[in-house]
């Protein structure tokens, strides 16, 4: 099913279900339908249960059943401390409980010889992470590299993307993106009033996802600051709309956000390493 050859050698990377009556069950059926011998059903069978089980289709119990258990376990907490000495947070606590799991469940899967890829996503779109989650993209290519260097499995070049990407939306999808470093504070102030202002406002509240937070005041912290009217005093990236914002206001305003994220991680991670 996933192009691979099974040998010896996969014993240590499927289902420890020998014993298992569902095992023995589907074995007698393909001994008998493919005339098998008995060592390769079982083996054949036992691939199978791999691979529903690292594919989310069986109950997560049978995860303890794989007999290398132990070398994923092991990656998957390689991959935590490195999550959180970049984030300063703790794994062990409830809330990151199901990252954790997602986390586990990827590496079973990516460490099985049962593993193909699932995603369908574009390799170039890479690009639109690096740029607008550039901490969380760190992270999810030190997860690959971890995971590669880890995996009995060559894995090509596409393998990898698509295994960046479940690493990386887990990330996305599991862990608060106020927790990032790469968050972006905007100061918004515009003279038509405040009826306007929180207009603006909550328009802008639609880059949350960048991680942004916004203020009605400058402060030394800020980063960029919108308003309709220019300042030459403030040293803050300035964005200003004289008129009602138009959609390529809006994408000039994303593009400074993204533009500010970039230079104040990269900024960042220059100075810790000094």
């Amino acid at each position: 099913m996933s192009g691979n050859t099974l040998t010896d050698n996969n014993e240590n990377n499927i289902m420890d279900t020998a014993d298992d009556p569902r095992v023995k069950t589907f074995a007698e059926i393909i001994k008998k339908q493919y005339q098998l011998p008995q060592k390769q059903a079982l083996r054949d069978s036992r691939y199978f249960m791999t691979f529903l089980t690292t594919n989310d289709l069986l109950e997560e119990k049978n995860f303890l059943q794989l007999k290398n258990l132990a070398e994923i376990k092991y990656l998957t907490q390689k991959q935590c401390v490195v999550l959180e000495e970049e984030l300063q947070i703790n794994t062990t606590k409830p809330e990151y409980e199901s990252f954790v799991t997602s986390l586990f469940k990827i590496n079973a899967k990516t460490l099985s010889p049962s593993f193909f890829n699932n995603s369908f996503i574009d390799p170039k779109q890479i690009f639109f992470f690096q740029e607008s989650y550039p901490q969380a993209d760190q992270i999810a290519l030190s997860f690959v590299e971890l995971c590669a260097a880890k995996s009995g499995i060559l894995l090509d070049q596409e393998e990898l993307t698509q295994l960046y990407y479940s690493y990386l939306f887990n990330i996305l999808n599991e862990i608060p993106i106020n927790i990032f470093r790469d968050k972006v504070k905007i100061a918004i102030d515009f003279s038509q009033g405040a009826v306007y202002t929180k207009y603006i406002y909550n328009q802008v509240k639609q880059f949350d996802n960048l991680n942004i937070v916004i203020t009605n005041s400058l402060s030394n912290d800020c980063d960029i600051y919108l308003s309709n009217i220019y300042d030459p005093l403030i040293k803050k990236r300035q964005v200003i709309w004289e008129n009602p914002p138009l959609a390529e206001d809006w994408a000039f305003l994303g593009d400074v956000i993204v533009d500010v994220k970039q230079k104040k991680y990269g900024k960042t991670r220059d100075e810790e390493t000094k």
